[in-house]
């Protein structure tokens, strides 16, 4: 099972789930776009003579070897319910805030197969190739993405970033993620640096190669600031 782990600048910016959606995304801008499958991947490894960790850290993802111990009944039991975190996050003002406050704990904390199992895998990959890191954060729930899954659960479509590139924007206008709690460690051990890293593979109940929607993305050593557009969609819910 290969694994790909991507760096990620850090946003999509939400206020209301039905208000406006500032998305970034990516410009080509008149540049020859050049393609490299997994194939060429390996070969460009090969070539360069980089370890895991220096391929990473040049060109911002890797591909690993890494097989999982999950089960297809241990990713259903740890997927993230999301009609719910929508739900909690329009209903702070009602509530307070404290079934919100819940959620975001359980999305950290609660006793999945994720966070028994996955995490620990997780952790041990990163340290592979950012042996640097101090802290990692591993979540206890995710998203499972498949084609009938819709809005909410559906693979993407577009090119695009969901996060931004400041990282106070994310904090202050991405509550679906524990953002601040995150902000808050960062700042109590003094980091050098705070780093999103998204992890992408195919799960079980998955027994063949993945064919339909595959994972595209550009290589963050080619992009500057002026590469990301600003739009504005209204997203119902």
């Amino acid at each position: 099972m290969r694994t790909l782990i991507q760096k990620r600048p850090t946003m999509i910016g939400y206020g209301s789930v039905a208000g406006i959606v500032r998305l970034v995304s990516w410009r080509a801008k008149n540049q020859q776009l050049q393609m490299i499958n997994l194939k060429q991947h390996k070969m460009l490894e090969a070539e360069e003579g980089l370890s895991k960790a220096e391929f990473f850290e040049k060109y911002g993802f890797v591909l690993l070897d890494a097989k999982s111990a999950m089960t297809a009944e241990d990713w259903v039991a740890s997927e993230r319910d999301v009609k719910g975190v929508l739900k909690d996050v329009n209903n702070r003002s009602v509530d307070g805030g404290a079934a919100y406050r819940k959620r975001m704990d359980d999305f950290r904390n609660q006793d999945t197969p994720v966070k028994r199992i996955y995490a620990k895998e997780a952790e041990d990959m990163l340290k592979s190739i950012l042996p640097r890191a101090k802290t990692i954060m591993p979540p206890a729930k995710g998203i499972r993405r498949e084609i009938k899954g819709g809005l909410l659960n559906g693979p993407a479509k577009q090119v695009h970033n969901d996060y931004g590139l400041i990282f106070d924007e994310v904090v202050e206008r991405n509550p679906f993620f524990d953002f601040d709690k995150q902000r808050e460690t960062y700042e109590e051990t003094k980091a050098d640096e705070y780093m999103l890293i998204n992890f992408w593979r195919p799960i079980k109940p998955m027994s063949t190669p993945l064919r339909s929607m595959p994972l595209c993305f550009l290589d963050s050593s080619t992009l500057g600031e002026d590469d990301f557009v600003i739009r504005f969609l209204f997203v119902i819910v």
